[in-house]
């Protein structure tokens, strides 16, 4: 049987399933009452788990037969399913249980326990199944629990049956059934015509020291069960041998890609001078490298020469070009040779052909043959791309993801030749994680001072501070969590109690945690509290997957004159570092203002935990027609925009971290310009500053008063993003859509090839919903809860069920250049027309012409439509009969996105230019709001609740980051710029 197989150590795959465990969001339940107390879980531990392989079980086996099963894909079962035993996980739990009344007595420690902690034993079933579209799941299912022998002690008042019947319906719960995506075929080596997978199964061998998860493609399966038999009794070869896990490619399906992808190449090529008679290839390991011999026989027909049957071969070496590029190395010694000898054996036999055959056909017999040779190029598929090395030596490559399991970090280290086929090997990480700790210290409130923007206002608020310095102030506390061992802890949430008088914030902006994941700090920001009676300490209890605290911190302290002294300095100095506002609009320093700020240490991140800075600037004041742009240390323009009557600027950028374009905000400058031209078009004022008609300003020039007679400000917001995960996508990631049918914190990424669907609920750790293929997708989207794709091959749909579903058989789809959903109309967009589609079936229901069509977009109950012939916005408040609002023919837009943190309304069109700019409808035309030299990189994230998704650099890992709170920043001091 031709197969593809994974295989690991037992040690490495348990070892693995155990950090995957323990690094699992697990937030625990609410209290349960039991008798006359509440008894709440307060911890769950991980210990020792061992695999098992002793139940007895039948399972399918599938094969092709037409006859049986006329419809494509044809799958038939074999008359008897295979014999074998269940693969199973026993994994210890130890669990701590609390008394809530203990708890609530216990501000800022660790509460005692109830009883000795308990130890259990689940035993969860591992099932490994085909899935649609040529995928593999891993379905996980909670068997049962192994009590101890003997019944823990419990206090009197504790009734065992209760508490046993709690646990066994929480643990299910937790361990509910997961279905997960472990794929690993190398789908370029199926058989041609059949993608889909036949069988597919995880056993464990007779020694218990190997796991293997097996697939069988379909055009490969025969009607015997005794093959999968043996397999599910263990009689497993050994692959691994000295790696953690290794990918067997059985050798006869390189053989079978070898001798297809050459039979096709000669197919598609027309050849007088070579006729193919037959390919055949054979595997063999050359030591430990893998390699297969190629041999074409054919007839060579050169004219005035007898015809000569030839037998070249070709050899194909494979390796792995660390960290993920499969290399295939093509020699072709024996065509050169073969080319050489039968110019040697022309001359012998008919001296002085080359002139004899130059004359005849203006070529030489030399250069024949050579072309003959020099033509054999090789090709193994688009996806295996290949260069010539020298004349005689080729070398393919194509990106090889290692198999991934959420939660196992596998990475490949090689890649070995075995008598029966290559495997490519890899590592898991070992280092075990270390029980998670709850640690807490909570400050005392103390008086701070307001924040303050440098704006008109501000001017006046020092006064009003002097006279009243504690109607301004503010109570800040802050409570630091963090986590003593190595498994992750999450915040599960945090409530305040015991406030009778409400004087407490109980969300955000007050109460507002930095992230959930430890370390982390939940801070408090509130105004003076009035109580009816006595003062009384803040008492919050904060849930953790590592436990519950109740933190208490004490009542403020009165507002003393040193607390007034401190709030009024506060204001001072934030006031002091506004002072060069009004210069930089009046242009005292050139126009220049570095984005560079106090940093708190109170409240500032740490670096190293985040993905990146979101910036947000609010301008007030200059004078229409005035322009800013941000730049670069290079002078490059990053943004540019101009000034609209009435109108503040709100300019934003992502300053991203590790993994992302690197860039700090101190690397940052912000610069005002005049205007030199009317306002209408893209790049209304020179971003350099120079005005060619002699009435502006140079930026070393003459300064001019930018501010309005109503003076001016900038409000600066800084947001952190917090790094939560990185994601890697099989194939380069184009586009990400905001929801999917299956999760409320989904998200679907358009790749290459097709769509692969993620739930965020836990950022940290998500889990892949699904993957299907859909090779050369047009377009996707998500209608009435089914995921629609588009590709050459027609529509495919994914129900909310993950079932593929027909919605219109046997339609003829042109290309699709987008789609995008309404509430009732689905609009999708070819390059010559927009069509209006609506009903179970997408019946077309009208077209409007949309020449050059390339992308739309839909805002606001606004359809933004872009193309050759420019960007056009219609008014579909009658879904059914979009009006046309306004078209902006010199924008040649190639894609259209909405920013997460765009305004309501507001697009970014993206230029074929290579530029792109933000536009809104005022007052029913489509104006400009900020323009750029490059669509910004954050342009095309997705936020949902406050995580927010983007596609990194390569496209081909999707960075996860969760958004802080937001907050307002002091520029620092920039004298003395030039």
């Amino acid at each position: 049987m031709a197969e593809f197989e994974v295989q690991m150590t037992v040690e490495s795959f348990l070892a693995a399933q155990l950090r995957a465990l323990q690094a699992t969001r697990i937030c625990l339940p609410p209290p349960v009452p039991l008798g006359r107390f509440s008894i709440q879980l307060q911890r769950i531990e991980f210990g020792p788990n061992e695999i098992r392989h002793h139940e007895r079980e039948t399972f399918a086996v599938n094969y092709r037969d037409s006859r049986k099963n006329p419809e494509f894909p044809h799958l038939t079962l074999t008359t008897l399913p295979a014999d074998g035993f269940r693969t199973q996980i026993a994994q210890q739990v130890t669990l701590e249980l609390s008394e809530t009344g203990v708890i609530m007595s216990s501000p800022n420690a660790e509460p005692p326990p109830l009883i000795p902690p308990i130890t259990l034993t689940l035993v969860r079933d591992l099932y490994y199944h085909p899935a649609a579209f040529g995928n593999c799941v891993l379905n996980t299912y909670h068997s049962h629990t192994e009590w101890p022998s003997g019944p823990p002690l419990l206090p009197a008042w504790v009734p065992l049956d209760d508490l046993q019947r709690t646990i066994d319906d929480f643990l299910r719960s937790m361990l509910v059934h997961k279905s997960i995506d472990f794929n690993f075929v190398i789908k370029d080596l199926l058989p041609e015509g059949f993608p889909e997978i036949a069988n597919a199964g995880v056993s464990v061998d007779t020694t218990l020291s190997r796991i293997a998860f097996r697939v069988e493609p379909l055009g490969r399966a025969d009607d015997n069960e005794q093959r999968w038999t043996v397999f599910y009794h263990g009689n497993i070869a050994d692959h691994v041998l000295d790696a953690d896990w290794v990918m067997f490619v059985d050798g006869g399906m390189l053989e079978h890609k070898l001798t297809t992808e050459i039979e096709k190449t000669f197919q598609k090529t027309e050849d007088d001078l070579f006729t193919l008679r037959g390919v055949s290839s054979r595997y063999w390991a050359d030591g430990e490298i893998p390699r297969v011999d190629t041999t074409l026989d054919g007839v060579l027909r050169v004219p005035l020469v007898p015809d000569v049957e030839v037998s070249p071969r070709a050899r194909f070496s494979f390796a792995i070009e660390l960290p993920d590029r499969f290399v295939v190395d093509i020699e072709l010694n024996e065509f050169h040779q073969l080319a050489t000898a039968l110019l040697g054996l022309g001359q012998t036999l008919v001296p002085g052909l080359d002139f004899v055959f130059e004359l005849a056909t203006g070529t030489s017999l030399s250069e024949t043959i050579g072309d003959v040779v020099a033509g054999v190029e090789p090709d193994l598929g688009d996806s295996f791309p290949c260069v010539r090395v020298t004349p005689t030596r080729h070398r393919c490559t194509q990106s090889i993801p290692a198999p991934s399991i959420p939660g196992m970090a596998m990475r490949i280290t090689g890649c070995r030749g075995l008598p029966a086929g290559m495997t490519i090997t890899g590592a898991l990480p070992g280092r075990p994680l270390t029980p998670a700790r709850l640690a807490v210290e909570a400050s005392e409130f103390a008086w701070v001072p307001p924040k303050v923007s440098c704006s008109q206002a501000s001017n006046h608020l020092l006064q009003d501070v002097q006279k009243d310095p504690q109607r301004a102030a503010l109570l800040y506390a802050e409570v630091a969590l963090d986590n003593e061992g190595t498994t992750p802890v999450y915040v599960c949430g945090v409530e305040v109690v015991q406030d009778p008088d409400g004087v407490y914030p109980t969300g955000a902006p007050g109460l507002v945690v930095q992230r959930d994941l430890l370390p982390t700090k939940l801070t408090v920001r509130t105004t003076a509290p009035t109580y009816s009676a006595e003062p009384y300490p803040l008492r919050i209890v904060v849930r953790t997957t590592a436990g519950i605290r109740l933190v208490e911190v004490p009542p403020p302290p009165p507002f003393t004159p040193e607390a007034a002294a401190v709030v009024v300095s506060g204001v001072q100095v934030q006031l002091r570092a506004c002072r060069p506002v009004p210069e930089w609009f009046g242009d005292a320093l050139h126009g220049r203002f570095d984005l560079g700020w106090i940093v708190d240490p109170l409240i500032d991140p740490p670096g190293d935990l985040m993905l990146g800075q979101r910036y947000e600037l609010l301008l007030q004041g200059l004078k229409p027609g005035h322009a800013v742009s941000l730049k670069v240390p290079s002078g490059e323009t990053v943004l540019h925009t101009v000034t609209h009557p009435g109108v503040p600027l709100r300019l934003s950028a992502l300053v991203a971290g590790p993994g992302l374009r690197r860039l700090s905000h101190r690397d940052l400058t912000l610069r005002h310009h005049t205007p030199v031209r009317a306002t209408s078009g893209i790049l209304d004022a020179d971003p350099s500053g120079r005005n060619g008609n002699g009435d502006g300003m140079d930026l070393d020039g003459t300064a001019v008063d930018g501010a309005s007679s109503d003076g001016g400000g900038i409000v600066i917001q800084q947001q952190a993003l917090w790094a939560a995960c990185s994601l890697p996508v099989p194939s380069p990631c184009h586009r990400l859509i905001p929801s999917a049918p299956w999760s409320a914190t989904g998200i679907v990424a358009a790749l290459d090839d097709g769509v692969t669907a993620f739930d965020l609920t836990n950022p940290h750790q998500p889990s892949r919903i699904g993957m299907w293929t859909k090779p050369g997708l047009w377009a996707t989207c998500v209608w009435q809860r089914t995921l629609l794709m588009w590709g050459a091959d027609g529509l495919t749909a994914v129900d909310g069920g993950l079932d593929v579903v027909v919605i219109q058989q046997g339609h003829r789809w042109e290309s699709i250049q987008g789609a995008i959903a309404g509430e009732n109309v689905l609009y999708l967009l070819t390059a010559e027309r927009l069509e209006l589609r609506s009903g179970p079936h997408l019946d077309l229901i009208d077209q409007v012409p949309a020449p050059g069509g390339a992308c739309l977009q839909l805002v606001a109950g606004r359809l933004f439509v872009g193309g050759r012939s420019g960007l056009t916005v219609y008014d579909i408040s009658d879904e059914h009969h979009p009006r046309t609002v306004d078209v902006r023919k010199e924008l040649d837009t190639t894609e259209i996105l909405v920013p997460y943190d765009a305004e309501e309304g507001e697009v970014l069109a993206v230029l074929a230019d290579g530029r792109a700019t933000t536009v809104r409808l005022v007052d029913g035309r489509l104006e400009d709001v900020v323009t750029y030299s490059a669509p910004p990189r954050w342009a095309g994230g997705v936020r949902v609740g406050r995580v927010l998704t983007q596609i990194g650099d390569g496209d081909m890992r999707l960075h996860v980051g969760v958004l802080g709170e937001q907050r307002l920043v002091v520029p620092e001091q920039f004298e003395g710029h030039p």
